[in-house]
């Protein structure tokens, strides 16, 4: 575990919310030893060896994120056999070319007709994973949207209400742009996102969801949408517990990061596989827990621990939620919080069920329905941090363009 104060430093790849799928096309055993050595000690690929020579190759070559080619462009029949296989059989999957003879005029040809790069076969590992990490990271259309999670320990404190809340404001930072934000509520045993906006919940998890057939159209029929431009991807409220595909839902993920600039995501309550690849790539993690002793013991724990996973580097913004005003019926007080957790990212927000009650009847977020509210000014300060810049709250100035924005016109 990691000092709260001292986070690690920023890696220099951050992984998706899946292992790359890597394909390598390599007919000697020697050069598929080559290449599975090369991305051995790296757990964002999975490697699979195909025999160019196997029928049915455009079967095999369902979907990758990346395919190795290992050929001899001294043969002269080599170079037009790689050109037909990206032209065709790919269909815009970056390739790399491994060769044992770089003859110069076929590895231009080959670069200019869509390969990635041309490298010699006994090129450095360091080298292979280099032009892999560059190459997938170039595919056509693909964006990196810019996450925000939000997590707590234990149930009822208020996270969901938390995410409804950024993601609205999001949203309505580029109410024209329907790409803008996308909500996804992976707490699908308990999910509450949907019925909090008063949208139709399409989403579910309990499908299979077969990585290969994981596209944009598959999502966009699982997404809801809410009056503000906001896209909601939520499973019905259920009390039997769900078991959804964890490789299935990670596809999804790596498909709305792709189309959307912004994911919010509702973390469930226990750490999962796509749970800590969420952590892993998030960009913005709030961890949320209530004034109790029990709530503030978990949140010490899963401030150390979540605060090791987060490959950014990043501290996460602890959040004190449905705090009692006054401190009435609270066995703790802020002081005795901030002895137990060290962090400078520690925000507030005091209950007003009055005022919660009204915005989840109405389907709206509490910024929206009372936007001079004392609970709207604390939970936007906790959030600032994932705002878009522009949007951003001063501590100085809570009479700010992002509460005008959240002012009902």
């Amino acid at each position: 575990m990691t000092d709260v104060l001292n986070p690690p430093l920023p890696s220099t790849a951050r992984s998706r919310f899946r292992p790359l799928k890597v394909i390598a096309l390599a007919g000697r055993g020697a050069s598929a030893r080559h290449v599975q050595a090369a991305f051995a000690e790296h757990d964002q690929f999975t490697v699979h060896v195909i025999n160019p020579a196997a029928p049915d190759l455009s079967r095999a070559l369902t979907k990758p994120d990346l395919v190795v080619v290992e050929c001899d462009l001294s043969d002269i029949g080599a170079g037009p056999a790689v050109e037909r296989l990206i032209a065709g059989d790919l269909k815009g999957a970056p390739v790399l070319v491994f060769a044992d003879a770089l003859a110069p005029d076929a590895a231009r040809r080959l670069m200019r007709i869509g390969a990635s790069e041309v490298l010699e076969t006994a090129s450095a590992t360091s080298d292979i994973v280099a032009a892999a990490l560059h190459a997938s990271g170039a595919r056509k259309n693909e964006t990196s949207a810019r996450l925000s999670a939000f997590f707590s320990a234990r149930g009822g404190v208020g996270v969901s209400t938390l995410s409804v809340e950024l993601a609205l404001a999001i949203a309505r930072e580029n109410p024209r742009k329907p790409s803008s934000v996308c909500l996804i509520d992976l707490n699908f045993q308990f999910s509450a996102a949907a019925s909090m906006l008063n949208v139709e919940s399409k989403f579910n998890p309990s499908a299979a969801l077969e990585p290969e057939r994981v596209d944009a159209q598959l999502l966009q029929a699982y997404l809801s949408q809410h009056a503000s431009g906001l896209s909601v991807l939520a499973a019905p409220t259920s009390w039997r517990s769900v078991r959804a595909p964890a490789d299935g839902i990670a596809c999804l993920l790596d498909v709305a990061a792709t189309q959307f600039d912004h994911l919010v995501i509702d973390l469930p309550h226990s750490l999962s596989a796509v749970s800590e690849a969420v952590i892993a790539n998030v960009d913005e993690l709030f961890i949320v827990s209530d004034l109790s002793v029990p709530g503030i013991q978990m949140l010490r724990e899963a401030v150390l621990e979540l605060d090791s996973r987060m490959r950014s580097g990043g501290q996460p913004t602890i959040v004190l939620n449905r705090v009692p005003r006054h401190g009435r019926g609270a066995t703790l007080t802020l002081d005795d919080v901030r002895r137990v957790i060290k962090g400078d990212r520690l925000h507030v927000i005091h209950e007003d069920a009055s005022i919660a009650a009204e915005a989840g009847e109405r389907g709206e977020s509490i910024m929206q329905v009372a936007p001079d509210s004392m609970l709207a000014r604390e939970i936007a300060a906790a959030v600032r941090n994932a705002m878009p810049r522009g949007a951003q709250t001063t501590p100085d100035n809570r009479k700010s363009a992002f509460f005008n924005l959240m002012r009902i016109r």
